[in-house]
C-alpha cells in the first residue's frame, strides 16, 4: 500500500515523520495515519510527499503492488467523459484504488445541462464518498 511505500522511502532517507511532514506542509499526525494505511492521501499530498523526499511521483508509486487496474465501464447510459478519463488513468487507479462499490457510487452522480466535470472532480468525489463513510 502507499502508506508502506511512504514509510519505506522516508526511512531510507533517514527522515523522521516530523521532518517529512514539515517539508511536505502536512500535519505529522496525518502522515502517521497515511503510513499506517488508515487513510488514503490525495494526489496533491502524494506529490508533496514525493517532492519533500526528493523523488519523483513515479518512484513513490512504482513499487506498489504493480497492479494494472481495469474496470468494467460498460453501462446502459453514457458515462461522463471525466469519469471515463478517471477510470482509464492507471496512475489515478493505482493511487486511489477504488472498489467496485465506490465506482458504482461515482456512476450514480448525475449532471444536468452542459456540466462536464473533469477526472479531478471524480477523484475528489471518491474521496468525499470515503470521508462520508468514516
Amino acid at each position: 500500500m502507499i502508506g508502506d511505500r511512504i514509510k519505506q522511502l522516508r526511512k531510507e532517507r533517514r527522515m523522521t515523520q516530523g521532518d517529512l511532514a514539515d517539508r511536505a506542509g502536512i500535519n505529522r499526525s496525518y502522515l502517521s495515519v497515511l503510513e499506517n494505511s488508515h487513510s488514503s492521501p490525495t494526489i496533491d499530498v502524494v506529490e508533496r510527499l514525493a517532492e519533500a523526499m526528493g523523488v519523483n511521483l513515479w518512484m513513490l508509486i512504482s513499487e506498489l503492488e504493480n497492479k494494472h487496474f481495469t474496470y468494467d465501464t460498460d453501462d446502459e447510459y453514457e458515462m461522463p467523459e471525466g469519469l471515463q478519463h478517471f477510470l482509464s488513468d492507471n496512475d489515478e487507479m493505482m493511487l486511489t484504488q477504488p472498489s467496485a462499490t465506490e465506482i458504482t457510487e461515482l456512476k450514480k452522480i448525475v449532471f444536468h445541462g452542459s456540466v462536464k466535470p473533469d477526472k479531478r472532480f471524480f477523484r475528489d468525489a471518491l474521496l468525499a464518498i470515503r470521508r462520508a463513510k468514516q
